[in-house]
C-alpha cells in the first residue's frame, strides 16, 4: 500500500534539511552545489542547452514509424507505393465503369452537385470565414506538431491498458532491451526517460529528446486557441446562416457523393459550383469535419489527461494497484513540474515499470503567485489526483498562508 507523506507548515524545515542530509551522504558534496548557480537569463534569451538538457540525455533520432502485423513489423514507408498502386487501380476501375450505361444514366441522374440536398447560398464567402480557416490551419499545424512530439516521449501505441514492453502495434524506435526490462535492477531498468526520442525540429516541437514538459505546453496553448475559435466559428456560422452550405436536407446526398467521386477518380471532373453549393463529397466532409471530427477530437482529448482517465478507468476497474487505466500514450504519470518563483521542482515518472508506489515531498514557496504558477500548480495536483484515483499515491499538500 502507498504510503502517506505528510506535508505540514511546520515540519517543512525539518523536511528539507532531512533531504539535504541525504544528498550529502550519498554524493559527498553540500547539496547548494548539485543547483544551478548562474541563474536565469531573461525570457527572450533563453534556450535548451543540449550540454545540459536532462542531464546531457543523447540525442537519439526516431526511427521512421513501423506497424505491427500479427508479429511482422511493417515499415510505414510501404505506404507510399500501396498508396500510388491503389490510385492507378482507381483511376482504371473509374474510367471502366463510366464506358456503361448503367453508370452514365446514374451520374445523369446524381450530377454530383444539386440543390435536392442543400439550397444554394448566394451571399459568397464573408471575411471572417476566411480569417478563420486560416487560424485554424495554423492552430492545428502547431497543435499536430506538438502532439508528435509528446509522443515521441514514449514513441509507441498499445491496444491495452496495461503498456506492457514488447505490446505495442506502433513504434518509432527499436523494441526495449531484454537486458532491461527487469525490474531487480533498479540501475540498469528501462525506462520513459531512456525511450524517448528526437524529431527533426522542422516536425516537432521543439524537437529535442525528453521534452514533453515543452512540447505539452504548446500543445495545450494552441488547443485553447483552437478552441476559442471553433467557438466563435459555430456561433458565427448559425447567425450568418453559413450553415446551410455544409449540413445536408435530403439522403440524395450520398448518391451524389458517389457519383462525385467516381468522376474525379476518372480524371473527368463535375462542374464546380461551390461557390454557390457544395457537390456531394464536399458537403459530406465538411459536415463530418464540423460536427463530428472537431467535437471527437476535444472530447478525446479530454479522456487523455490522467486525471479524467484514471476516474473513468477506475470506475470499470474493481481494482486500480497502477495506473493502467490511463491511455496508452499516458501509461505513466507524466512529469509534474512545479515552478516557484526562482525555482523549478520536477516530480519523476510514475511509469508501468515503477514496482513500488510513488512518493512525493513537493514544497511550495511563500512568495506571490503569477498566472504560470497557478496554471503548473493546477496541472501538478491533476496529475497528482490521477496516481491518487489509482491508488499508487496519496499526499497532504501543505499550501502557503497567502493562498488558503
Amino acid at each position: 500500500m502507498p504510503q502517506r507523506v505528510q506535508l505540514r507548515e511546520p515540519e517543512l524545515s525539518r523536511s528539507l534539511s532531512g533531504m539535504t542530509g541525504d544528498l550529502q551522504s550519498d554524493s559527498g558534496a553540500p547539496p547548494e552545489s548539485l543547483l544551478d548557480q548562474r541563474g536565469r537569463p531573461p525570457v527572450l534569451k533563453r534556450s535548451v542547452d543540449l550540454e545540459d538538457w536532462a542531464g546531457g540525455i543523447i540525442q537519439e533520432h526516431a526511427r521512421v514509424p513501423a506497424i505491427r502485423i500479427n508479429r511482422r513489423w511493417v515499415n510505414t514507408l510501404w505506404l507510399i507505393p500501396i498508396g500510388v498502386a491503389g490510385l492507378v487501380v482507381a483511376i482504371a476501375l473509374a474510367q471502366q465503369l463510366r464506358q456503361y450505361g448503367w453508370m452514365q444514366n446514374f451520374i445523369e441522374t446524381y450530377p454530383g452537385t444539386s440543390t435536392a440536398y442543400a439550397p444554394p447560398v448566394a451571399s459568397g464567402f464573408p471575411a471572417w470565414l476566411r480569417w478563420q480557416h486560416l487560424f485554424n490551419i495554423i492552430f492545428m499545424m502547431f497543435i499536430i506538431r506538438a502532439g508528435m512530439q509528446i509522443l515521441a516521449d514514449h514513441p509507441r501505441l498499445y491496444l491495452n491498458s496495461g503498456c506492457r514492453p514488447g505490446t505495442e502495434w506502433f513504434r518509432m524506435r527499436d523494441p526495449v532491451p531484454a537486458d532491461r526490462m527487469d525490474q531487480e535492477d533498479a540501475a540498469r531498468v528501462w525506462t520513459a526517460k531512456d525511450d524517448a526520442v528526437a524529431l527533426p525540429k522542422w516536425l516537432g516541437i521543439p524537437g529535442i529528446r525528453h521534452t514533453i514538459g515543452l512540447a505539452r505546453w504548446w500543445h495545450f496553448s494552441f488547443d485553447l486557441l483552437w478552441l476559442v475559435n471553433g467557438l466563435v466559428f459555430y456561433v458565427l456560422l448559425f447567425a450568418t446562416g453559413q450553415w446551410r452550405r455544409i449540413v445536408p436536407r435530403s439522403w440524395d446526398v450520398f448518391p451524389n457523393a458517389l457519383s462525385t467521386a467516381v468522376q474525379y477518380a476518372s480524371l473527368d471532373f463535375p462542374s464546380n459550383a461551390g461557390f454557390t453549393n457544395y457537390n456531394g463529397m464536399q458537403i459530406i466532409a465538411y459536415f463530418t469535419t464540423v460536427f463530428v471530427a472537431a467535437p471527437l477530437a476535444f472530447l478525446t482529448g479530454l479522456l487523455q489527461a490522467p486525471a479524467i482517465a484514471a476516474i473513468v478507468g477506475t470506475r470499470h476497474c474493481s481494482s486500480a494497484p497502477s495506473t493502467r487505466s490511463i491511455r496508452a500514450s499516458y501509461s505513466s504519470a507524466s512529469c509534474a513540474v512545479l515552478k516557484a518563483r526562482n525555482c523549478e521542482m520536477s516530480v519523476p515518472d510514475a511509469n508501468a515499470f515503477s514496482p513500488v508506489p510513488v512518493r512525493i515531498i513537493a514544497l511550495i514557496e511563500r512568495s506571490p503567485f503569477t498566472v504560470s504558477q497557478i496554471a503548473a500548480i493546477c496541472s501538478y495536483i491533476a496529475k497528482v489526483s490521477a496516481l491518487r484515483a489509482c491508488g499508487r499515491l496519496k499526499v497532504i499538500r501543505a499550501m502557503p498562508p497567502s493562498i488558503r
